[in-house]
This record gives structure tokens, C-alpha cells and sequence, in this order.
């Protein structure tokens, strides 16, 4: 998914509708606090010192109780936050179908089809069964694979399937995107000035086909052996084979949840996790998670969810701290790859589902587990 065409400005901008360019500056976090200078002496001075002191202790304390959330208050914040951001159509805004699909599984996971839940669940059928959406191409936008292959995965992981009553359609449609060499459509390459075949777009198709049992084994394999052809020799993989990564493509903004993403993706499809393919990627993703994931929430949250179905229980506990350490003060999330560093559903969808359903392999507290409902494919 392209942040320049569609998801970049819902989740940076509001809804605004997209306008096709490819470059967009990152706003920075100042930190600089002023103070004027005031001449005080006496007990002007031990006051200014007293109120400075406690504001400062405020700060601190502040931190500390954001941070002092278990697992089962950062959760349940995190799910607050997406459903007092829900719209009223179940929705986060316009073109927000790759945030709103995340969002709608990680309330899923906790309270099932309550209203919140099948409401979102509603919005995405009717947005994913209309041929007309921005996704499919409607409206004259690039149509791409990865935004309807995260919503097809969504539905499954939830056993929601069965509200697409047009599925043999939808999957019809998904699997047109699949080209010769087995990788699916998408990214656009501003260089050769195309859409180009990418493992974000691949990864998300094949895990909605998958998780829907829409997809041939030969078709499977095909995409299979595409996603292995962009792996590089220090396990990671290419977000194409000429680009390695790029941060406006939502779904795969950089590297590491490039890699996990593609790593959950093979180990959907039964690639076996002793092959060097499995094994060079986990290690890959073990050293950045001895580095915190370079700061990225998004990886994190990919990472746990593959730590946790290879069942790599101190690398699932690392992730997991890390992305409770992450969480805003609205209980929400936000990479900091993003242009705003407000809370958006995309991350706070996908690090809500990981502490609820990866977490719940490493990280229970004195209040309740992680855990709670999830299906693997």
C-alpha cells in the first residue's frame, strides 16, 4: 500500500483525498522548550525553583505511570483508543480500509462480533465486494493487492468469512493481480515508472487467499518462490528487486516488518521452518529485535506475531516489552516512520492484536494474560 496515494494521507492527514505524488517530507517532534528570563531574587527564586521542581516531578511521574501499564491495562487502553476513534460508519476516515481492517480483528479478539466489531467487519465487506473502491482501482487510482489481501486476511483470522456473500468474487479479483513471475501487483517504481510486482503486495495477497482457501497450489507456489527470490544474504528481504524498501508503502515501510510480514506469510504457506530461508529471516529479525526494532511499533508488532508461531518465547517477550513501552498516552500507537506521530488504527490495530495474540505466549501479569482469541491460518 502506497502512503503517497491513499493510506499515507488518511493516516497523516485526515480524509483527504489522495493526489498522485510520491514524495512527502516527515514532520519532525520539536522538543525544545522555552523559558523566558525573568530577574527574580529572594524568595522569587526559591519559588521559581519550588514550581520548576514540581512540574518537573509531575513529568516524570507522568512517564512513569504510562509506562507502568501490564499487559492486560495496555490492551484494553489500546482498545479503548480504537473504539472512541471508530466512525460512525465503523471506519477511521477516508481510504482508511488497510487501518480499519487491523482495528476491527484486535476488537474482535477481545470482545468477538459485538456491534463496534461487526461494524467495522460491515464497512470493509461493502468496501471490499465493490468493485469501484480506490483499492480495486476505482475512481481512477492504481488499483494494488496488498490492501484487499490485508482485509480478505482479516476476515479469516476472525471467521468472519461468511459475511462476504460475494467471496468467489472477491478472491477472483485479488488473484488477478498475480503476474508471471508469481509476485503480485502494486508498488508503483517512480524509476521505471510502473507498477511493479512487490512482497508487500505479494505477502498480504497470499495470506488473504490462504487464510480463505482461494488459491491454487501451483498459484501458491508461484508466489511462493517470488517471495523467496527477493531474500538478501543477511536474511531480510526486498520490498522488489530493484527497491529495498520504501517508507511511504504502509504495509511494509521498511526492512524489518518487511520481514516479518513475509516470514508469517511462509510460514502460512507451510515452508519448513528448519530451511535456510526460515532460518536466515528469524535471525535477521532476532538481531533487530536485540535492537529494538530500529523504533518501529509497526515491526514489532509484525515480529511478535512471528516470534510467536515459532514459538521463540525470549524473542516474543523482547517485542512484546518493547511495544508496551511504545504505547502514547491515548493508549494508541504510532511508528514513528509515519508523518504525525498521533495514534493511528493501523498500528494500534496491528500492536493490539500482537500483545493480545503473541503476547499471550511470553507475557502474562498480575491482572490477566495477553491473550485472548485468534486463529492462525
Amino acid at each position: 500500500m502506497d502512503f503517497s496515494l491513499n493510506t499515507w494521507i488518511a493516516i497523516n492527514r485526515g480524509p483527504t483525498r489522495p493526489v498522485p505524488t510520491f514524495k512527502h517530507s516527515k514532520s519532525q517532534r520539536s522538543s525544545d522548550r522555552g523559558f523566558r528570563k525573568t530577574n527574580l531574587r529572594g524568595g522569587g527564586k526559591i519559588a521559581a525553583v519550588i514550581i520548576l521542581a514540581l512540574v518537573l516531578l509531575a513529568e516524570v511521574n507522568f512517564v512513569q505511570s504510562a509506562q507502568a501499564l501490564d499487559q492486560s491495562d495496555a490492551i484494553t487502553a489500546a482498545l479503548n483508543w480504537l473504539m472512541l476513534n471508530q466512525q460512525s460508519n465503523g471506519s477511521y476516515g477516508s481510504f482508511t480500509e488497510p487501518q480499519t481492517a487491523p482495528a476491527a480483528y484486535a476488537m474482535w479478539i477481545r470482545f468477538l462480533n459485538s456491534p463496534k466489531v461487526v461494524l467495522s467487519y460491515t464497512w470493509l465487506k461493502n468496501q471490499l465486494q465493490n468493485s469501484t473502491t480506490w483499492f480495486w482501482g476505482g475512481g481512477g487510482n492504481i488499483a494494488e493487492a496488498d490492501v484487499p489481501g490485508e482485509i480478505l486476511y482479516m476476515f479469516s483470522q476472525s471467521q468472519n468469512l461468511h459475511m462476504l456473500n460475494q467471496l468467489s468474487g472477491v478472491t477472483a479479483n485479488l488473484t488477478k493481480f498475480q503476474q508471471s513471475n508469481g509476485g503480485f501487483l502494486g508498488y508503483y517504481d517512480t524509476v521505471s515508472n510502473k507498477q511493479v510486482t512487490s512482497s508487500v503486495d505479494t505477502a498480504m495477497a497470499l495470506l488473504g487467499l490462504l487464510g480463505s482457501n482461494s488459491i491454487s497450489a501451483t498459484k501458491e507456489q508461484a508466489a511462493v518462490n517470488y517471495l523467496l527470490s527477493l531474500q538478501n544474504a543477511d536474511g531480510s528481504f526486498n520490498l522488489t528487486k530493484t527497491v529495498r524498501s520504501n517508507s511511504l508503502y504502509s504495509l511494509g515501510p521498511e526492512p524489518v516488518s518487511i520481514t516479518a510480514l513475509v516470514t508469517l506469510t511462509l510460514k502460512a504457506a507451510l515452508v519448513s521452518s528448519t530451511s535456510s530461508t526460515i532460518t536466515s529471516a528469524l535471525n535477521y529479525l532476532n538481531a533487530s529485535a536485540a535492537s529494538n526494532f530500529n523504533s518501529h511499533i509497526y515491526a514489532a508488532s509484525l515480529s511478535l506475531l512471528v516470534f510467536s508461531e515459532f514459538s521463540y518465547t525470549s524473542e516474543t517477550a523482547i517485542a512484546n516489552n518493547f511495544i508496551l513501552q511504545q504505547q502514547n498516552a491515548d493508549g494508541g500507537f504510532s511508528d514513528i516512520i509515519r508523518s504525525s506521530s498521533s495514534s493511528n488504527a493501523l498500528d494500534t490495530g496491528w500492536a493490539t492484536a500482537a500483545l493480545q495474540f503473541g503476547g499471550s505466549t511470553c507475557c502474562t501479569s498480575g491482572n490477566g494474560s495477553g491473550g485472548g482469541r485468534a486463529y492462525r491460518v
